[in-house]
């Protein structure tokens, strides 16, 4: 088990969520998050990118090749969680048998990364080439070059393309290496790689708020939808009559953060309520703050345009997964105790699920509330926690 925490798994597994009856089988050490990150933590980080840096960006699984390798995203929010001590650990069990070794080519020749962009055999080549670009350029201002070109098609790879990026830019932002450097190059070539686009020109004709754009998105029928991972459910919503009409209408004027904080806080509600869709809204949680991650590069009308293509791609997930789900009984458990969790016992409980999803929404979250307080934040964390030993 890892460092600061210790489980008797048998009192939190195949059991109703009782957040405090799993509690009492923890044993936490004071583990909070740092106001500064220590170089070698710093340096342990660099570690772990450049390992992941040498595995293929996706899974090598039967089945599952649309899942991406977290690996990369989930070390930089341990290490912003100030647990860098747990990035061995990671390394060690998260897949190392779906992670085929990722090599790239010499040459870029004869690729173009914007006629490239959603053709994934191609991503060796454009590898090579935005390594190239961030080697010869400033790397903030290759992300302000090719955020704005990239974010239509904002579902790349299930929303990962926005994560592995601000992820990579943080940490680049903080210290920056030539491994973080080139996390900034491998990054873009995903997003653009996997870039995926649904109908409609973001807030064209802008009548409705973001999160009410959202919330009434004509939904996929019911008996229309297709199982499959969130790249291939969120493809439905192209034969979605009235949802390119949606998408226009999406009005991002106003205060982009306060548009976020409610964004998160509407996902993670979703989250809460929508047990069998929770790697969707989750999704949408995550990225949304990442979005935040990102902005302060921007003009304020970079800002608000990539703040609509990002509603548009959570409009298509709603539309995809959203059942109108009710929150049951252990949501309802879960929001009236959120507010009474220290983030060290978040932080513990997530590093101690051995969940890459779970790392990085405690990490968002705590993020996101330190902006603006929601409980259901904090309780969609604590049910992912519960659910991930479950």
């Amino acid at each position: 088990m890892w460092i600061g925490v210790s489980v008797r798994a048998s009192m939190c597994r195949g059991v109703p969520f009782r957040w405090r009856r799993c509690r009492d089988a923890l044993s936490l050490s004071p583990v909070t998050r740092p106001d500064t990150i220590s170089p070698r933590d710093e340096e342990r980080l660099d570690a772990a990118l450049t390992h992941y840096q040498t595995t293929y960006p996706l899974w090598d699984l039967e089945g599952y090749r649309d899942l991406v390798n977290h690996g990369p995203m989930a070390s930089e929010a341990l290490v912003a969680l100030g647990r860098a001590d747990a990035l061995e650990a990671l390394r060690g069990w998260y897949h190392p048998d779906h992670l085929r070794p990722f090599e790239v080519p010499l040459s870029a020749e004869g690729v173009d990364p914007v006629a490239s962009r959603g053709d994934f055999a191609t991503l060796p080549q454009q590898t090579r080439w935005f390594l190239d670009v961030v080697r010869e350029e400033d790397p903030l201002d290759v992300v302000r070059t090719w955020l704005p070109r990239l974010m239509p098609g904002a579902l790349a790879s299930a929303l990962h393309g926005t994560l592995r990026l601000a992820h990579g830019v943080r940490a680049y932002q903080r210290a920056a290496s030539e491994i973080r450097r080139d996390e900034i190059a491998f990054a873009l070539s995903l997003f653009s790689s996997t870039y995926l686009s649904t109908p409609g020109e973001a807030g064209a004709t802008p009548s409705l708020a973001s999160l009410d754009a959202v919330a009434s998105v004509p939904r996929v029928p019911d008996d229309e939808r297709t199982p499959g991972l969130i790249t291939h459910r969120v493809q439905q919503v192209r034969a979605v009559n009235g949802f390119a009409e949606a998408v226009e209408k999406i009005d991002v004027s106003g205060d982009l953060g306060a548009q976020l904080s409610s964004l998160t806080g509407w996902a993670a509600r979703r989250l809460l309520a929508e047990r069998a869709a929770r790697g969707a809204y989750l999704h949408a949680t995550t990225s949304t703050a990442a979005i935040r991650l990102l902005l302060p590069l921007f003009s304020e009308t970079a800002q608000r345009q990539i703040v609509a293509e990002h509603v548009r791609a959570l409009m298509a997930v709603h539309a995809a997964y959203d059942t109108e789900a009710e929150l049951q009984d252990e949501g309802k458990r879960a929001l009236e105790e959120a507010p009474n969790v220290p983030d060290a016992e978040l932080i513990a409980r997530a590093v101690a699920s051995e969940n890459d999803h779970v790392i990085k929404l405690t990490e968002a979250v705590l993020r996101e509330d330190a902006i603006s307080a929601d409980p259901a934040r904090r309780a969609a964390v604590m049910l992912e926690i519960h659910a991930s030993v479950a």
